[in-house]
């Protein structure tokens, strides 16, 4: 796939003196379609994707399909490169509306990873750029979004023993930043929180979070978790909502002592309240040390600070478990969200989640949503809170404070404290 790719790639380069966008496509329901509405229909529905997916390319710009569900078109002579998102607004609004087909209405659900380039002597290599947009929609993908948009310079990272050093040394310069998703109420649209998300440009390109975290030692990861929490802590001084920031938190860090004295310290030092600052805990993790994990999100609840359990619907929690965590919310796996409208299994799983969350005193927060109707649904369950690319992408700190300001001045910010659950 990545030669046949690449070498198309490579045939546009030369054409490429301007900002170009490479993007590739797949239809993630392929398989579910086949096994809820039969062959003929996958087939009509791969026909369709390739369809709506022309509708995109002018003339001269590059069209090829890798299979019947992956497809890469290049776009040329961009005026500049804030035409990728405009690009994926058009990919995204083609595929809001299903595929009627003998009276049903199916569903064609798109990842799409995006690469601005041009056609400098910097790009050496197709398959480069080929891999930055597999890379790019591969993190769509895990966060349950539509479409990511990276920019390809030199070269993506991919397998580089050097990413580590490279991300400490970006740390060590202030060069990892933090994106700011934000949460809101269902019922009345209230801000009520958001997730802080690191981002690293590593020679001009975007490294997903999923490709250096992993790789990093218990002690990276501590010097990781220390970056965030103060950069999230001195950026949310210029926030007009005081509504609480989310950090994704290891265990190997709650289990080293100096933890809470340090959070402490940073929040004295900033004249933060330990509402301000919530931790977010994978579900699979909580469970997998759930003594010393209760413990210590005792203590950190305690302080005031609200916790959530990450990812759930993932590991296995039972009632018990979920009755005695200390933790304030319980967010639904995108995975159990994104086919919510069409498949049933999914939305049996979400009401069940949403009932036994509320029968034990959890506010509950649906991640990945996409569209309206997901929206309307998770009303109707009772749900309490959305993410997702539907109401919200991952923005800047200056997007963000530029959000919190609009929103304090129409009085919609409810932030949602420990103190609630």
């Amino acid at each position: 796939m990545v030669e046949t790719c690449s070498a198309a790639v490579e045939s546009f380069l030369p054409e490429a003196n301007g900002p170009a966008i490479l993007a590739v496509v797949s239809l993630e329901n392929v398989q579910w379609i086949a096994g809820q509405h039969g062959l003929r229909a996958r087939e009509a529905a791969t026909q369709e994707f390739g369809s709506r997916l022309h509708q995109l390319v002018r003339q001269g710009d590059g069209y090829f399909r890798v299979s019947d569900d992956h497809i890469c078109l290049v776009f040329l002579d961009l005026i500049d490169r804030n035409h990728g998102i405009l690009a994926a607004k058009k990919l995204e609004s083609l595929f809001a509306s299903p595929l009627v087909l003998e009276g049903a209405q199916i569903p064609l659900i798109v990842r799409a990873g995006l690469v601005n380039f041009t056609g400098c002597a910097s790009v050496r290599k197709a398959d480069l750029i080929y891999r930055a947009a597999e890379m790019a929609r591969e993190t769509a993908h895990e966060q349950g979004n539509c479409f990511e948009i990276l920019s390809a310079e030199e070269r993506p990272a991919l397998q580089d023993t050097n990413l580590v050093q490279d991300f400490q040394r970006a740390m060590e310069d202030g060069l990892v930043s933090l994106d700011y998703q934000p949460k809101y109420r269902l019922s009345n649209g209230d801000l009520v929180g958001a997730e802080a998300l690191v981002r690293w440009r590593r020679d001009g390109v975007v490294v997903p979070p999923s490709e250096f975290i992993p790789k990093l030692s218990h002690d990276q990861t501590w010097e990781m978790t220390i970056y965030c929490i103060r950069r999230a802590i001195r950026e949310m001084q210029n926030f007009a909502c005081n509504v609480p920031i989310a950090l994704n938190i290891d265990p190997s860090v709650l289990d080293r002592p100096a933890f809470l004295s340090f959070v402490r310290k940073e929040l004295r030092l900033w004249d933060v309240h330990p509402q301000q600052l919530a931790f977010e805990i994978a579900e699979t993790t909580a469970i997998a040390d759930y003594h010393d994990t209760h413990e210590l999100l005792n203590v950190l609840r305690d302080a005031g600070h609200l916790i959530a359990m990450d990812d759930f619907g993932t590991g296995q929690a039972t009632l018990q478990h979920l009755r005695n965590l200390p933790a304030d919310e319980i967010k639904i796996d995108s995975q159990f969200i994104t086919n919510l409208v069409t498949n049933e299994h999914d939305r049996n799983i979400t009401k069940s989640i949403i009932e036994m969350a509320h029968r034990c005193g959890k506010y509950v927060v649906a991640k990945g949503i996409e569209d309206g109707a997901i929206v309307a649904l998770l009303i109707d369950l009772g749900c309490d809170i959305g993410q997702g690319f539907f109401l919200g992408m991952p923005m800047s700190q200056h997007q963000f404070k530029t959000l919190s300001g609009w929103i304090k001045d129409t009085n919609m910010a409810a932030p949602i404290s420990a103190s609630q659950g």
